[in-house]
């Protein structure tokens, strides 16, 4: 006799899409922390990736960037706020040092 368990085991997934592939995270007791988890690393990567002011950029892109960042809820207004302010008085002072020389 032969039954068929695909009909009794529904599992529940929250996928994640990412360029490498898909990672699903099974809904079971440890799904809220694992979630947490990866909010937390994604929060800490992008932080690294973009959280300071870069020189070398135009002030309007590092203005979007800092935008951006508060969209995708790595930083909070205020923060986003803060980050602009660091942007156009690192900027304007790279601005001014320029126009001296």
């Amino acid at each position: 006799m032969c039954l068929n368990w695909s009909g009794f085991a529904k599992i529940k997934y929250t996928i994640f899409k990412s360029k490498e592939g898909n990672i699903f995270v099974i809904q079971d007791k440890f799904h809220d922390k694992i979630l947490n988890e990866i909010l937390l690393r994604r929060k800490a990567q992008m932080l690294q990736w973009y959280g300071e002011v870069n020189t070398e950029n135009e002030l309007e892109k590092e203005i979007e960037k800092f935008k951006w960042l508060g969209e995708q809820e790595v930083l909070s207004e205020a923060e986003v706020m803060q980050k602009i302010s660091e942007a156009e008085y690192l900027l304007s002072k790279e601005d001014t040092a320029l126009t001296l020389q």
